[in-house]
């Protein structure tokens, strides 16, 4: 959405009809533990926009390939320059039965490479229990713009962090994570 002209931009609005994509809205920021929902989908029909009174009428319709999560920005819009944990946020536990979702987004770099991220779960930030990686969520990127969208179904513990483990190329990179639980 481009407010300045009062419209979706273009680029978006063309790049999000060929296939599923990732999508990730943070309705009040991306700071850390603001609220995120992670869909996967893409559009359908001509996104229309409205303005009256200066306020932007969102309206795009998609269809959904995956099913939407409900949770938190676990790694705002994060420079980083090498290898190293983040903060762990305390996001909660999930069941055998619940999916865990995590859509990691690289909206910057510097230079050419690639970089790992993996997310993590604790049951008590840490401090008795070391952060241990969650079986499957890795991603490796290597272009702006480029996303990674990975699930797990099953128990987790209540506290999670991203771990960057591989990080070569890049002078700096930016990247923006956000976790989930999917709906059922």
């Amino acid at each position: 959405l481009d407010v300045a002209v009062g419209g979706w931009d273009t680029l978006a609005n063309t790049s999000l009809t060929d296939s599923s994509h990732v999508l990730t809205l943070a309705p009040t920021g991306i700071t850390a533990s603001s609220p995120a929902w992670l869909l996967y989908g893409f559009t359908v029909g001509t996104p229309q926009s409205y303005d009256v009174n200066d306020a932007v009428m969102l309206d795009w319709a998609g269809q959904l390939t995956g099913p939407i999560a409900r949770g938190r920005v676990l790694t705002a819009s994060t420079t980083v320059t090498g290898t190293g944990a983040q903060t762990g946020i305390n996001i909660g536990t999930t069941t055998s039965s619940q999916t865990t979702v995590v859509h990691v987004l690289l909206t910057a770099v510097t230079g050419s490479g690639s970089l790992t991220i993996v997310t993590q779960e604790s049951s008590d930030n840490g401090a008795g229990d070391a952060y241990a990686t969650i079986s499957g969520m890795t991603s490796t990127l290597t272009t702006a713009g480029s996303a990674s969208r990975q699930t797990f179904t099953g128990v987790t513990e209540a506290w999670k962090r991203t771990n960057v483990t591989a990080f070569s190329g890049f002078t700096n990179a930016t990247v923006l994570v956000a976790i989930g639980t999917a709906a059922q």
